[in-house]
C-alpha cells in the first residue's frame, strides 16, 4: 500500500479521503472496509481498499473499522456494531451510499448492525414516527455488503472444540487477574477482558442463525414496505467453474474459480477478490445518478408525509362477489386500481422496449394520478439505488404542476430543453451542495435506461393557457426521435382523462393505462369511515368525484341531515371536506400577533384568496413571502371597497380572514391544502382544491360587487359550476350594474364574460329585469361577449333544468333578441355568426318547446375570403395588415377547442360548437392557427368520425349539421392543398 493512501486516522479505524473534488466522494458514497476476527482496520486488509479503486479507476471516501478483536481484548458482536453505528452516524451524515466489504465475523458486525437498524425503523412505524425523508438511518443508506468468508452459521466442528477446549477452559481462565490488572493500571484504556466473540462462532450457534434467519426476513419486509434496502453478497470459490468470475449483481452468492482456501483477503492486486469487489461496487462511484435518485426518493417520502398518501390502493380491496368495477373512461385503456396501474408500468420500464416508450397514466381527478407516478418513480428509484448499472432504468420525476415557463421558453422549439432547465434551477433551490450537470443528464437521455416522469400534465397545461396538448404531444414524439437509438429511453405521462386525444400521448394505445375510481364496495373496505355516508350518495356523477382517494380520506361532514339535496352537490362536499382538513390542522383558534383567534370561516376566505394570487398569475408555484405581500394589497383594495359599500361589520369575516394571509401565510400553506416545493416554496397538492376555492373568490366577488378581478383571466366551466352551487341569492340588478359598469370603465370583454359564463354554466337565479338590462347590451358587446351570451343562455334554454327557476325568464327574454339579431334586415350589427347562431337557437326552441319560428331564412355563413376574413378577428390579432398569432389568439384559439370537444359528450352544445368550430376553420384557412388546429381539426372533420355523428344526431336544428358540411368541406380542400 502506497503510505499516502490513509489520509487519517480516528477513534474507530483509518481513514481515506478522497484527493479530487469532482471524485465519488463528493457524490456521497462511502466505502467500508469491516475486519474479523484477529484483525484490525489495516493489517487485515493490507493494500486491498487502494487495489480496489484502482481497479475500478476513480476514488472514493474509504473508511477501515477499528474493533477490539483480539484473543485478550473485551468485545461483542453487539457492542462492535454499535461502535460502528455510532462511527457512521455521527462522522459520515453526508454519506448516502453505504458500501460494506467485510471479512470474516466482521460480516457479522455489520448484519448485526443493519438488523439493529431496521427493528428502530419497524418501531417507529409502529408508533407513527417514522420519517423517511428525514431519517439518517444505516439500513436506508446501505446499498451493497460484500462478505469475504463470514461465518453466518458459525465456525466448523473443529474450530467450535477449539474454542471450548483453548480458549474458554484455558487461556481466558488463566488470564484474567491480569487482564483485570491491565484494565486497572491504565484506567480503562486498554479495555481488555473477555472476547465474546470468539464463543459466538461455535458452530450452528443459535444465536448466530437466529440472527441470519431474522435478517433474511428484515430484507422481505423492506422489499414488503418498498423500502431501500442493502444487497447482500457472500463470496465463495468453486474448482469446477468454467469462467474465472461468475457474478451477477442481483444475486446474493458470488463464486470464483478456486478452493475453499482461496476466499481471504488478498495478497495482489489481480486476486479474484479484489475484481469481484472492484466490479460491485465501480457503478457506484463517480455516478451523478446516485444522488438524483436519492434526492428522488427524499421528495417523494416529503410529498407522501404531507399529502398523507403511504400506500397504494391495491388490488385486493372490494373483490367480494358483489363487488364491480367502475367503468373506465378511456376506450381501450387498461385499467385497474393504483397498484394494478402503478405495477404494469414499473413493470414496462424494466423490461425496455424496442424503441423510446411513452406511456400514459390517466384518470378522473382525484382516483391518485401523481401518488401512482410517485410510487413508479419509488419502485424505480430502489430498484437503481441497488443496481445501478447502466441498464437499470432511473427515474427524473419532473411535478409539471409547479412549472412556470415564460411565453418564449413555452411556446419555443426548444420547450423540452426549456423544462429540464427549469427542473435544474429547482433541485438546485432544493439541494444547494449538489450542482445539476444538464449535460451528462442529457448524455443519460442517450446512453443509459432512463424514465423521465411528467407529473400533472394537466395543471401544467392549465398554467399555461397558450400551450395545448397538441404542442405537448409534438414535443413528446420529437423527444422521442431525438433519444430514438436509446431504446431504454422512457417517458411517463400523468393527465386527467378528461383530456380529449390524451391517447396521443402514448407510442402505443397500449401505453394508456387509467387509475380507476373506487367501487362502492372498495371504497367500504379501504374507507371504513364512508359506510355512514356513502348510503345518501346516489348520483352517478357524484358518485364519481366522492368514490377517489382524495374526497374519502379526508370527507368527515359535520351536518344533522346528509339526505338533504343541499348537501349532496360537488361544491358541498369539497366544503366539508376542506373543512375536515382545517379542523384537523390545529389552525382553528390560532392567534396571529395583532390578530383574532382564527376560526373555519376566517380560513376558508383565507385559501380562497391564495387559490385566486396563485390562478390570476398562471402560477404553478409560489413564494410564501410574496403571497403575504400580495395578499396584504389584496386585502386592502377589498377594505377599501367594503368601506365605501358602508359593510366593514357585515364583512368582518372575509376581512379577518384576508389579514390571517397578509400577516404571515407560513402556518396556512404548512398545514392545509399545500406541497413545499422548495425553499419557501409551495404549490397545491391538488387541483381540485385549488378549483373549490376558486369557485369561493368567484362568489365573493359577485356578492360583494367587487368584480374587477373578473378583467384578468377567464375561469373555467368547473369552477363556474361549483361557484353557481355556492352562491346564495339571485343575480340582481344591482350586481349585473357593477358588472357592466367595470365593463364600460376598462374595455375589459373578460369582465362581462365571465358573468356570462357563469350564467350558461349554473342555475343560477337572475332578476328578470337584470336579465333585460343584460340582453339590451348585445349590440355593443364585442364580438366574443356577443356570441357567448347568445350560445350561454341559448345552452342553458336547452337544457330546461328541473330545478332551473330562471329558465323561463330567460327563454322569454331572449327570444325577442335571438329574433332581432337572426334577420338580417333587423340585426343591429354586421355579425354572421351572431346571427346564425341566434336563428339556430330560436329554430330549436320553436321544434323544442312550441315558440314561435324564425320568419326568415337562415343566415347562411360563407366561406369565401371576405366572409372568414370578417371572422378573423375572433381568434386572431392583427398588426398593421398582417393577420398573426399571438399569446392571447392563442389562448382563445385553444379555449374555442374545449367547448367544442365538450359536445362529444352532450349533444346540446352543438349549436355553439360548430359555430365555434367556423372561427377556427377560418383561421386555418388564413394560416393564422395554432399547431393543435392542425392536428384537432382533421379529426373532428373527418367522414364519419364520433363528432360527426354527434352533430348529425342533433335534429333540433338541422341546419347546424349544414353548416358543419361546410366546415368540413373547407377542410379536405386544406388537406388537399386545393385552396
Amino acid at each position: 500500500m502506497s503510505t499516502g493512501f490513509w489520509t487519517g486516522t480516528g477513534v474507530y479505524g483509518a481513514l481515506h479521503k478522497a484527493m479530487h473534488p469532482d471524485s465519488a466522494g463528493r457524490g456521497g458514497v462511502l466505502m467500508v472496509f469491516v475486519h474479523g476476527i484477529f484483525g484490525d482496520c489495516r493489517g487485515t486488509w493490507g493494500n486491498m481498499p487502494e487495489w480496489v479503486l484502482e481497479t475500478a479507476g476513480t476514488d472514493a471516501d474509504v473508511a477501515s473499522f477499528q474493533y477490539p478483536a483480539q484473543l485478550w481484548e473485551r468485545t461483542s458482536i453487539p457492542q462492535a456494531a454499535d461502535d460502528l453505528k455510532t462511527w457512521i452516524e455521527t462522522q459520515f451524515t453526508d454519506h448516502r451510499h453505504l458500501l460494506f466489504v467485510t471479512h470474516s465475523t466482521g460480516g457479522l458486525v455489520v448484519k448485526h448492525m443493519l438488523r439493529e437498524a431496521f427493528a428502530a425503523i419497524e418501531r417507529q412505524m409502529q408508533t407513527g414516527s417514522f420519517d423517511i425523508a428525514a431519517s439518517g438511518s444505516v439500513w436506508l443508506r446501505t446499498r451493497r455488503v460484500i462478505n469475504i468468508a463470514v461465518p453466518h452459521a458459525g465456525g466448523s466442528r473443529f474450530w467450535t472444540i477449539i474454542i471450548r477446549l483453548v480458549y474458554q477452559a484455558l487461556f481466558y481462565p488463566l488470564t484474567v487477574p491480569f487482564l483485570r490488572l491491565v484494565r486497572f493500571l491504565t484506567q480503562g484504556a486498554r479495555d481488555w477482558g473477555r472476547n465474546d466473540i470468539l464463543p459466538a462462532l461455535r458452530w450452528r450457534n443459535p444465536w448466530l442463525l437466529a440472527l441470519e434467519t431474522e435478517f433474511v426476513q428484515q430484507l422481505r419486509r423492506a422489499a414488503a414496505l418498498e423500502l431501500p434496502a442493502p444487497v447482500i453478497h457472500d463470496v465463495f470459490a468453486k474448482s469446477d467453474l468454467s469462467v474465472p468470475i461468475e457474478a451477477d449483481p442481483r444475486e446474493r452468492n458470488i463464486y470464483f474459480r478456486g478452493t475453499h482456501g482461496s476466499v481471504k483477503v488478498p495478497k495482489h492486486p489481480a486476486a479474484p477478490v479484489v475484481t469481484i469487489v472492484s466490479k460491485l461496487v465501480r457503478v457506484y462511484l463517480r455516478n451523478p445518478a446516485l444522488g438524483l435518485v436519492d434526492r428522488t426518493l427524499i421528495r417523494i417520502a416529503e410529498v407522501n408525509r404531507v399529502t398523507g398518501v403511504h400506500t397504494l390502493i391495491g388490488n385486493g380491496a372490494g373483490t367480494g362477489p358483489a363487488d364491480e368495477r367502475a367503468a373506465t373512461r378511456k376506450r381501450g385503456a387498461s385499467a385497474g386500481t393504483q397498484w394494478d396501474v402503478c405495477e404494469l408500468v414499473a413493470k414496462k420500464l424494466r423490461g425496455g422496449s424496442e424503441g423510446s416508450r411513452r406511456v400514459v397514466i390517466t384518470g378522473m381527478a382525484g382516483v391518485g394520478k401523481s401518488a401512482v407516478t410517485r410510487m413508479v418513480a419509488w419502485r424505480l428509484g430502489r430498484l437503481y439505488l441497488a443496481d445501478p448499472r447502466d441498464e437499470t432504468p432511473f427515474p427524473l420525476l419532473i411535478p409539471m404542476q409547479q412549472i412556470n415557463l415564460a411565453k418564449e421558453e413555452a411556446l419555443d422549439a426548444n420547450a423540452w430543453d426549456a423544462l429540464w432547465t427549469w427542473w435544474a434551477r429547482w433541485a438546485h433551490s432544493l439541494y444547494p451542495d449538489h450542482p445539476i450537470d444538464t449535460g451528462w443528464v442529457e448524455q443519460s437521455f442517450r446512453t443509459r435506461a432512463t424514465a423521465v416522469i411528467l407529473d400533472g400534465v394537466d395543471d401544467f397545461l392549465v398554467n399555461h393557457p397558450a400551450i395545448g396538448l397538441s404542442f405537448f404531444v409534438t414535443m413528446l414524439r420529437n423527444v422521442s426521435a431525438r433519444y430514438g437509438e436509446n431504446r431504454q429511453f422512457s417517458v411517463v405521462v400523468a393527465i386527467r382523462s378528461g383530456f380529449h386525444g390524451l391517447e396521443r400521448l402514448a407510442s402505443d394505445p397500449k401505453d394508456v393505462h387509467e387509475v380507476l375510481r373506487l367501487s362502492v364496495a372498495q371504497a367500504r373496505e379501504v374507507f371504513p369511515a364512508c359506510q355512514g355516508w356513502l348510503p345518501y350518495v346516489q348520483d352517478p356523477n357524484l358518485l364519481d368525484l366522492v368514490l377517489t382517494p382524495l374526497i374519502l380520506s379526508n370527507f368527515e361532514p359535520e351536518v344533522e341531515d346528509l339526505s338533504q339535496a343541499k348537501w349532496l352537490t360537488p361544491a358541498a362536499i369539497m366544503d366539508q371536506t376542506i373543512r375536515t382538513m382545517l379542523r384537523r390542522s390545529n389552525l382553528v383558534g390560532l392567534r396571529l400577533p395583532g390578530r383574532e383567534a382564527a376560526e373555519i370561516d376566517h380560513l376558508l376566505h383565507a385559501l380562497s384568496l391564495i387559490a385566486w394570487l396563485f390562478f390570476s398569475t398562471h402560477r404553478g408555484e409560489a413564494d410564501a413571502g410574496a403571497l403575504s405581500e400580495e395578499a396584504k394589497r389584496a386585502g386592502e383594495r377589498w377594505e377599501g371597497h367594503f368601506r365605501t359599500l358602508g359593510v366593514l361589520d357585515e364583512a368582518a369575516d372575509v376581512i379577518a380572514g384576508f389579514r390571517q394571509v397578509a400577516a404571515g401565510a407560513g402556518a396556512i400553506l404548512q398545514r392545509t391544502v399545500f406541497v413545499s416545493t422548495g425553499a419557501n416554496k409551495v404549490r397545491f397538492s391538488h387541483r381540485s382544491w385549488q378549483e373549490f376555492l376558486l369557485a369561493q373568490y368567484f362568489v365573493l366577488c359577485l356578492r360583494w360587487g367587487n368584480v374587477e378581478d373578473f378583467g384578468v383571466t377567464a375561469f373555467n366551466s368547473h369552477i363556474y359550476r361549483m361557484a353557481g352551487e355556492c352562491f346564495r341569492g339571485e343575480i340582481t340588478d344591482e350586481r349585473i350594474g357593477a358588472v357592466l359598469d367595470a365593463w364600460r370603465q376598462s374595455g375589459n370583454t373578460y369582465i362581462t364574460g365571465n358573468l356570462i359564463a357563469f350564467l350558461a354554466w349554473t342555475q343560477t337565479g337572475i332578476e328578470q329585469r337584470a336579465l333585460q338590462r343584460l340582453l339590451d347590451e348585445l349590440p355593443r358587446f364585442e364580438a366574443l361577449s356577443r356570441v357567448v351570451l347568445i350560445a350561454g343562455l341559448g345552452y342553458r334554454v336547452l337544457v330546461n333544468a328541473p330545478g332551473d327557476a330562471s329558465v323561463g325568464d330567460i327563454r322569454r327574454a331572449l327570444l325577442p333578441k335571438l329574433r332581432l339579431f337572426s334577420n338580417p334586415e333587423t340585426t343591429p350589427v354586421d355579425d354572421a355568426v351572431a346571427s346564425s347562431l341566434a336563428w339556430c337557437y330560436q329554430k330549436a326552441f320553436a321544434g323544442l318547446f312550441g315558440m314561435p319560428a324564425p320568419e326568415t331564412p337562415w343566415p347562411e355563413i360563407g366561406f369565401n375570403d371576405a366572409e372568414t376574413l370578417k371572422a378573423l378577428p375572433m381568434v386572431c390579432s392583427r398588426q398593421g395588415d398582417q393577420w398573426l398569432v399571438d399569446t392571447r389568439s392563442r389562448s382563445l384559439q385553444l379555449a374555442f377547442l374545449t367547448p367544442i370537444l365538450d359536445a362529444l359528450k352532450d349533444p346540446k352544445l352543438a349549436i355553439r360548437a360548430v359555430h365555434y368550430l367556423y372561427y377556427l376553420v377560418a383561421a386555418r384557412k388564413h394560416g393564422v392557427h395554432v399547431l393543435e388546429l392542425s392536428q384537432e381539426l382533421p379529426q373532428l372533420l373527418a367522414p364519419g368520425c364520433p363528432f360527426e355523428q354527434v352533430i348529425a344526431s342533433f335534429s333540433a336544428a338541422p341546419e347546424v349539421f349544414t353548416l358543419y358540411r361546410s366546415c368540413q368541406t373547407l377542410n379536405q380542400q386544406l388537406e388537399s392543398g386545393s385552396v
